[in-house]
């Protein structure tokens, strides 16, 4: 990956589409959005093979958005931060079918934990990004309750099990990260 983004930045550079100066910004942006790009479609495509593209896109559109929002705990390898994704984004569609009543129980324990942990400790400053803007931080913790109240709010709606699995598991994945 940084061989790759560590070419296409140098390439940039020698043919004068950037400056020495720009060089550690235009790599940053380049691995920033490389990488996210081949681990979502790693996993959509992960997802598509196993016939459950919609449901992990959803599952993946809940966590990343609760995941802007909420900050927290990042993987120190590009391998690391792919598997937390892909738990998040694909054993909420791998679990759909479980409607069992001691699903309901768990699905609920891992809702209160999560709007517990989401309230107490988002928006949560990491050591690779941390925010030092008092307003961006207060956007966030807004941003934050929104995005949980927001998700409350659909599952009032749309109460079923199975839609519980792709928001609930998301959630709960990246509330659980928010201190480790």
């Amino acid at each position: 990956m940084n061989f790759l983004c560590n070419g296409i930045a140098n390439w940039c550079k020698n043919n004068s589409v950037l400056s020495e100066e720009d060089y550690p910004i235009i790599l940053y942006g380049i691995q920033v959005i490389l990488n996210s790009s081949l681990k979502l479609s790693g996993i959509l495509l992960i997802g598509t093979l196993l016939h459950q593209f919609w449901t992990v896109l959803f599952s993946a559109i809940v966590f990343c958005s609760m995941r802007y929002w909420t900050g927290g705990w990042h993987s120190k390898t590009h391998l690391g931060c792919f598997c937390i994704m892909l738990i998040s984004c694909l054993v909420p569609s791998l679990l759909m079918g479980v409607e069992e009543e001691w699903a309901l129980w768990i699905l609920s324990g891992m809702l209160i934990c999560s709007v517990y942990r989401t309230f107490r400790y988002a928006p949560c400053n990491s050591e690779v990004t941390p925010i030092e803007d008092i307003k961006c931080l207060q956007r966030k913790r807004l941003g934050s309750i929104v995005e949980i109240v927001g998700l409350l709010v659909a599952m009032i709606l749309y109460p079923d099990i199975e839609m519980g699995w792709l928001i609930i598991l998301p959630v709960f994945v990246n509330a659980s990260m928010l201190t480790l």
